[in-house]
């Protein structure tokens, strides 16, 4: 959160470059985990432009494209219990 701006900033860090990008503006994520591919994540958050939750893809690289999915109203969480022999 930036409080001159009073908004939220999505950034990535590049520890090679030492520099930040902005992938997003007006923006609280949630979650972020790594995506299907190196240049992905998975993230869910609260979209203040809009007022809305959303989950999908977004791209690392610029772009910075987001996919959004549809139809659900969360992400769930499973844990799977092996039994003991």
């Amino acid at each position: 959160y930036n409080t001159s701006d009073g908004k939220y900033y999505l950034k990535r860090y590049s520890v090679t470059s030492q520099s930040s990008a902005v992938l997003h503006t007006n923006f609280e994520a949630y979650n972020i985990a790594s995506g299907g591919s190196s240049a992905s994540v998975y993230y869910d958050g609260l979209d203040f432009s809009n007022n809305s939750y959303s989950f999908g893809t977004m791209s690392t690289r610029a772009p910075y494209d987001r996919t959004e999915k549809t139809g659900l109203t969360g992400t769930v969480k499973t844990i799977v219990i092996l039994p003991q022999d």
